[in-house]
């Protein structure tokens, strides 16, 4: 994973957490996880609308399937594209 990837996801996490609003921000989701987990869970709370129930479930299950690998980048890797994705259909 290059430089570029993890300072890009660091900040994507650390936005989706919502930890950026606070004077506390973690910028170690790449290599903790601990933090990767915290941000794992947000994204296992979310309540999709009707409308994306289906990819939701589908994402949700390749970050899980990811995260059982026990390799933290391939797991930071899938969170950023879970993120993009819903970024990319908007807030629930």
């Amino acid at each position: 994973m290059n430089r570029e990837t993890i300072i890009y996801g660091n900040k994507l996490i650390n936005e989706f957490t919502g930890l950026n609003k606070t004077n506390f921000i973690p910028n170690q989701y790449h290599s903790s996880w601990d933090w990767l987990m915290f941000a794992c869970n947000k994204w296992d709370n979310l309540n999709p609308g009707k409308g994306h129930i289906k990819q939701y479930c589908e994402l949700s299950e390749e970050l899980d399937n990811n995260v059982t690998l026990y390799d933290i980048d391939y797991a930071f890797e899938k969170l950023i594209k879970c993120i993009e994705w819903l970024n990319s259909v908007s807030k629930f």
